[in-house]
C-alpha cells in the first residue's frame, strides 16, 4: 500500500535553504535572468515553496522570470496568500499561467482573487478554457463538481478494443487518459476501463466483455468528504461526476482525493482544538482571535464555575487540607480521556466506519477500555499518594475512586456527544475539545469533592 507524504522530502528540505539563499542573491543584485538556471530541473513544488519565502516585490520578480509552462506549475502549488500576491504583483503572468493550467486548477486559483479581477481575467484567457472554469465556478469548492475536471476520456460499450485504442492514442486528455470510462448508446456512464487492460486485450474484443462496473458514481454537489470516502473504500483512482441522467459531466482523479482528504482531516483537527476550520497559518489575526476566543472565554467559565463549587466545600478544604492537593489531577485524567474518545468518535464518524449494525458493540469496547484505563489509573493514583504524599488510606480511596468515575464518565461523554451532534446533522468535530472538557471538568470535580467528604470527612 503506498504511502502519502504529508511534506517535503529530507532532500528537498536540505536544498530549500541553499536555493533561497541563491535566488534572493540573483534578486538583489539586479540580475533576475539568472533564477532561470537556478531553478533548471528543480521540482514545481519545490520553486512554490521558496517562493512562498519571498518578500511581496521578490515573489513577482521571481515569477515574472519563470518560464511559461513552470509558471503554470508552480501556481498550482502556492497557498492562497501567494497567489493574492502575485495577483498584484504580476498580473499579466498571472494570467498567461491560469490559461495554461488544467480547468479544476484555474479555478482554484480564479476563487482566491476578488469577483471583478476574476472575471477579468476569465475574458482574457483562451475562450475554450474560461468557458470551463465558468462551469466549474458554479460549484462549491469543496464539491464534487469544484474539484472534478471536464476533460476525460468516455469510450461507447459497443466499440472493439482496437477502435479504444486509436480513439485513445488521439486524446488530449492527458491528465486523465489512464482512467477510461465506457458509455451506453444514451451516454449514460456503464463502466469503467483500467488502461492496463485495453492494452493486453485481444483487438476484436469489445469493451463490453472488457470493462469493469464503476462501485461508485458521484453527483455534482456531492461533498469532498463523501468522495474521499468512496475513494478509501473502493481504492479508486478516479471517480466520475455524472448528471441526473447518469452522462458524465467530469472526474475527480487521485491529486485531488489525496489533497480533499489533507483537507476534511485538518478541518476536523482544527475544529477538535477549537480553532476553527481554516489552518492558522494562513488566517489574519482578527480571524484567529475571533475563531478561537469564544472556546478560551468557555474555558474561563468553566474555570471560574469550579472556583464557585470549590468554595460550597470551603469549610471541607479547611478540615482535610490534602483534599486541595489531588483537585488538578481529577479533571486532568477526565479532560485526557474525554479528548481521546472524542477524538477516536470523530474520526470513525468522518471515516464512515460507525454503522448502526456496529455502535453497539464498537461501545462496548469502548466502555470495556474505559473500565480498564479506570481501574488501573485508579490504583496507581491511590497507591503512589500513600507512598509518595504521605495521604491518609481513606482519602487515597476517595481519589483513587474520583479517578476511576471521571475516566469511565469522560470516556463515555466524549462519545456519546459527536453521536448526537452527528445525528441532528451538525458537525461532530465541532462538540469536541474545550466543550466536552468543560464538562467533564465539572462532573469529575463535583464527584470527588463529594467521595472526599464523604470517606474523608473533616475531623
Amino acid at each position: 500500500m503506498p504511502t502519502v507524504s504529508t511534506g517535503p522530502s529530507k532532500e528537498a528540505t536540505e536544498r530549500e535553504p541553499r536555493l533561497l539563499d541563491a535566488v534572493r542573491e540573483s534578486l538583489e543584485d539586479g540580475s533576475a535572468e539568472a533564477v532561470a538556471p537556478l531553478l533548471q530541473d528543480v521540482p514545481s513544488a519545490d520553486i512554490a515553496a521558496v517562493l512562498e519565502e519571498l518578500s511581496e516585490e521578490e515573489q513577482g520578480a521571481l515569477f515574472r522570470h519563470l518560464d511559461p509552462e513552470t509558471r503554470a506549475e508552480v501556481l498550482g502549488e502556492l497557498g492562497d496568500d501567494a497567489v493574492q500576491t502575485l495577483a498584484e504583483a504580476a498580473p499579466h503572468r498571472l494570467q498567461d499561467a491560469v490559461g495554461r493550467m488544467e480547468p479544476d486548477e484555474a479555478v482554484d486559483v480564479l476563487a482566491l482573487l476578488p469577483p471583478a479581477q476574476a472575471d477579468a481575467l476569465l475574458g482574457q484567457i483562451p475562450q475554450e478554457q474560461a468557458a470551463a472554469a465558468e462551469r466549474l465556478l458554479k460549484y462549491r469548492s469543496d464539491s464534487a463538481g469544484g474539484l472534478m475536471t471536464p476533460e476525460f476520456v468516455v469510450l461507447f460499450v459497443g466499440i472493439t478494443a482496437r477502435e479504444a485504442i486509436e480513439i485513445t492514442q488521439r486524446s488530449r486528455e492527458a491528465e486523465t487518459v489512464g482512467h477510461l470510462f465506457v458509455a451506453d448508446e444514451a451516454d449514460r456512464l456503464v463502466g469503467y476501463l483500467p488502461l492496463q487492460r485495453l492494452v493486453f486485450a485481444s483487438p476484436d474484443r469489445t469493451l463490453r466483455d472488457l470493462m469493469e462496473e464503476c462501485p461508485f458514481a458521484a453527483s455534482p454537489e456531492a461533498d469532498q468528504e463523501e468522495l474521499v470516502r468512496a475513494a478509501t473504500h473502493y481504492r479508486l483512482e478516479a471517480i466520475p461526476v455524472v448528471d441526473a441522467a447518469e452522462k458524465m459531466i467530469g472526474v475527480v482523479t487521485v491529486d485531488d482525493i489525496l489533497e480533499a482528504a489533507e483537507q476534511e482531516t485538518d478541518e476536523d483537527m482544527y475544529k477538535l482544538a477549537g480553532t476553527g476550520e481554516r489552518d492558522p497559518m494562513h488566517a489574519s489575526v482578527y480571524d484567529s482571535t475571533r475563531l478561537r476566543l469564544p472556546w478560551l472565554m468557555l474555558s474561563v467559565l468553566d474555570g471560574l464555575f469550579i472556583a464557585f463549587l470549590m468554595s460550597r466545600f470551603e469549610g471541607a478544604l479547611r478540615g482535610v487540607v490534602e483534599l486541595s492537593f489531588f483537585i488538578p489531577l481529577i479533571p486532568l485524567m477526565g479532560g485526557q480521556v474525554a479528548i481521546q474518545g472524542s477524538t477516536i468518535m470523530v474520526r470513525a464518524l468522518a471515516l464512515g466506519n460507525i454503522r448502526h449494525t456496529r455502535l453497539a458493540r464498537f461501545l462496548g469496547r469502548q466502555l470495556v477500555v474505559a473500565l480498564l484505563l479506570a481501574v488501573c489509573c485508579s490504583l496507581l493514583a491511590g497507591v503512589l499518594g500513600v507512598v509518595l504524599v504521605g495521604t491518609s488510606v481513606r482519602l487515597m480511596v476517595a481519589v483513587g475512586l474520583a479517578v476511576a468515575v471521571a475516566i469511565i464518565f469522560a470516556g463515555m461523554l466524549g462519545m456519546i456527544f459527536p453521536l448526537a451532534f452527528n445525528a441532528v446533522g451538525i458537525d461532530p468535530a465541532v462538540s469536541s475539545g474545550p466543550f466536552i472538557t468543560m464538562l467533564s471538568d465539572l462532573f469529575c470535580i463535583c464527584t470527588y469533592l463529594a467521595l472526599g467528604m464523604l470517606l474523608a470527612p473533616p475531623g
